[in-house]
């Protein structure tokens, strides 16, 4: 070896971006709970559950990641930590498409 190895100031910064916490994406689809492949972010969860897909008035389709409940309802997508009280996480743009979370 030649010479003392890097310390963290001298170690090129390659992400300069804070990352996006990644974690367990489930679907809930005919009666049951399905992990989606893969830790997601909450951007990427939502994207794969929801995108394009518009609820009828009346319906709702459920997911979770992490620990929140994630809910699409007519026109937008919620989510509660509880399961009893849901915020708006994100309003449904026109062709159901969802903008990017975070």
């Amino acid at each position: 070896p030649s010479g003392p190895a890097p310390t963290p100031s001298t170690l090129p910064n390659v992400d300069s971006q804070p990352q996006a916490p990644a974690g367990a994406c489930w679907r809930y689809a005919g009666g049951e709970w399905r992990r989606m492949p893969g830790d997601l972010t909450l951007n990427a969860c939502v994207q794969s559950l929801f995108a394009g897909r518009c609820e009828p008035a009346g319906s709702a389709t459920y997911g979770r990641w992490m620990q929140q409940t994630l809910r699409l309802v007519p026109g937008r997508v919620e989510v509660s930590a509880d399961n009893r009280r849901f915020r708006t996480l994100a309003e449904q743009g026109p062709g159901c498409a969802i903008p990017a979370i975070g």
